[in-house]
């Protein structure tokens, strides 16, 4: 009977191309960084399946780096992905799901940042004329304090 193992040639292709898309990500080239961590990802799924540590750490990276592109919605597609077979893979409260789970909260801060941003700028190039002054003095909410106040964390 003749027994197949993967070949350690498979993971060691896999450990050079994370350790590139790190190098990658860590120098700022986004771009570059995004297509290897796509191409980790297929290999990952090829490989290893989509409930292996292997998997989880590409989503990981896919979520980091659409984060860095300020593409938020992808990236928490990709940490709530890699969260997922994280916890069942090591655990809910392993080291592994920590670093997704912190990946997530930065992802959060700076999907606020961005709001508070868009919103500081409403209300700094809004100007209400004298019709619009009011209008808005009649029907104001006294506990309103400006767009900025919508997303602060």
């Amino acid at each position: 009977m003749i027994f197949f193992k993967k070949k350690k040639s498979d993971t060691k292709k896999w450990d050079e191309m994370n350790k590139m898309v790190l190098m990658l990500a860590k120098e700022k080239k986004i771009d570059e960084a995004l297509d290897a961590a796509k191409e980790l990802h297929r290999i990952s799924l090829k490989e290893f399946g989509r409930k292996h540590k292997n998997t989880a750490t590409a989503l990981n990276n896919l979520g980091f780096i659409n984060m860095l592109k300020k593409d938020f919605d992808e990236a928490e597609s990709y940490l709530l992905m890699a969260l997922q077979v994280s916890e069942k893979v090591h655990g809910k409260f392993s080291k592994e799901a920590a670093v997704v789970n912190m990946n997530l909260g930065k992802l959060y801060i700076a999907k606020a940042k961005e709001i508070n941003s868009i919103a500081s700028a409403f209300d700094s190039e809004w100007k209400p004329d004298a019709e619009d002054k009011n209008v808005n003095e009649a029907s104001a909410d006294k506990n309103y304090t400006g767009a900025a106040q919508f997303a602060e964390v």
